[in-house]
């Protein structure tokens, strides 16, 4: 094999063995940084208020209804860690983690 080849099989080879890593590392990581997350989402916080929120933290801002259980969930994860949240006419009544499996 020549070198030009071997170089290319070795670059390949890093991305891969990176993008492996960067995914491993977001999952291994996700269920701490989301309980951190879930913890800041306070009483009383509005709908608007807590999409603004999820955008700043890397959570969907699906539309949230104003009364029910909403799930805002981390992009990184492709939703399967994530926050239960409970509003009630607008308002934010209570927030927990949610792990989807």
């Amino acid at each position: 094999m020549g070198r030009f080849r071997k170089a290319i099989n070795t670059i390949f080879g890093i991305a891969i063995l990176g993008g492996i890593s960067y995914y491993t590392y977001n999952f291994a990581s996700a269920e701490s940084r989301i309980r951190a997350v879930c913890a800041e989402i306070q009483q009383g916080m509005t709908t608007k208020e807590l999409q603004a929120f999820a955008l700043t933290h890397g959570l969907s801002s699906f539309k949230l209804k104003e009364s029910g259980i909403n799930y805002v969930v981390e992009t990184k994860t492709y939703g399967r860690f994530g926050c239960k949240v409970i509003t009630e006419s607008g308002f934010i009544k209570e927030s927990e983690y949610n792990f989807a499996d």
